[in-house]
């Protein structure tokens, strides 16, 4: 499964692009990265907020394909225990152990034919609900680490660091 290596990184990246043109909402004269350093919590959380949702259109599909391909196999424990799954993908085999898709791409094909484009953005609102509460941490933390950097003058790069201590 090469979906997450390969999107990852796209998402990161749009999340803190998201992140910097809500800052530069927040403040539009303001480039520099480092006249943030004193700006209060709640700007920096209005601004994850930006960088949650400037990640969510292409995140929602991502999610959807990875965990579809994560459960595209049906154990045999299904049909033992007797139970009644509800999901497409149990709708769509037919014996227990059949591969539902062959990769990525067919996973995506067989979703937009069986559910149209609107099957690729199922479960959303779960997602939006999961990366808006994470974000909410994730980035101010990742500020107040940098706040906390700036206040004790370290201005070397990992590499730096890395050749005086090892």
């Amino acid at each position: 499964m090469m979906l997450p290596f390969l999107t990852t990184g796209a998402l990161h990246s749009l999340l803190f692009t998201g992140y910097g043109i809500g800052l530069k909402i927040l403040h539009p004269g303001e480039s520099n990265v480092q006249a943030r350093k004193d700006l209060p919590m709640r700007e920096i959380l209005l601004a994850s907020i930006c960088g949650t949702m400037a990640q969510l259109g292409p995140a929602i599909p991502i999610e959807l394909v990875k965990t579809r391909l994560q459960v595209r196999f049906l154990k045999i424990l299904f049909k033992k225990l007797k139970l009644q799954v509800q999901r497409e993908s149990a709708k769509l085999a037919t014996e227990p152990g059949k591969q539902l898709y062959l990769g990525t791409m067919d996973c995506i094909k067989q979703t937009i034919k069986n559910e149209g484009v609107r099957g690729l953005f199922k479960g959303g609102q779960v997602l939006f609900l999961r990366d808006s509460i994470g974000y909410l941490f994730y980035i101010p933390v990742y500020e107040g680490s940098l706040r906390i950097l700036r206040k004790t003058n370290f201005s070397e790069t990992p590499i730096q660091v890395f050749r005086v201590y090892f």
